[in-house]
């Protein structure tokens, strides 16, 4: 789990098996472990994987007319029926997963015509040759030419 407090910056919990309690107290920036928030700030804990999203990150909305949103960022979305909150929160969900999706796979550099030549041409060497994948890919690692990127 994390925390994040405004001007707090470290947490410790202390968890009593027989009332099956939870403490949590905070510490300021000078170590006073005796922090005591303001009122109207506010302890978030989430899980150390999860995505947290700060409304004020959010951008600003403005209704054009049904079904055609304006966003601050200069984007509109435009759409053929109305849209639940639901349906928007469903939507953003997914397009997060495409980013998630998108970091974890990066796309593959493109493949130049001159690269290709050359590989084909050292194929065509080994057109025929009776060996495992493994001795053929040694052989095409020892020409210099081809490279392996991770």
């Amino acid at each position: 789990m994390t925390a994040d407090y405004g001007t707090a910056r470290w947490l410790r919990t202390d968890y009593d098996p027989k009332t099956r309690s939870l403490t949590i107290t905070l510490c300021d920036l000078k170590g006073d472990w005796n922090y005591i928030p303001t009122e109207g700030e506010r302890l978030r804990i989430v899980p150390a994987d999860a995505i947290v999203i700060d409304r004020v990150d959010l951008p600003e909305v403005k209704a054009i007319r049904p079904g055609t949103w304006e966003f601050d960022t200069g984007a509109f979305l435009d759409t053929w029926d109305d849209k639940t909150s639901e349906d928007a929160r469903r939507e953003a969900l997914e397009m997060l997963a495409l980013a998630e999706y998108l970091d974890a796979h990066p796309p593959t550099p493109p493949v130049g015509d001159e690269d290709l030549e050359t590989l084909t041409g050292i194929l065509e060497r080994y057109r025929g040759v009776d060996a495992p994948s493994s001795a053929i890919a040694r052989l095409l690692l020892a020409t210099g030419r081809v490279s392996v990127t991770r």
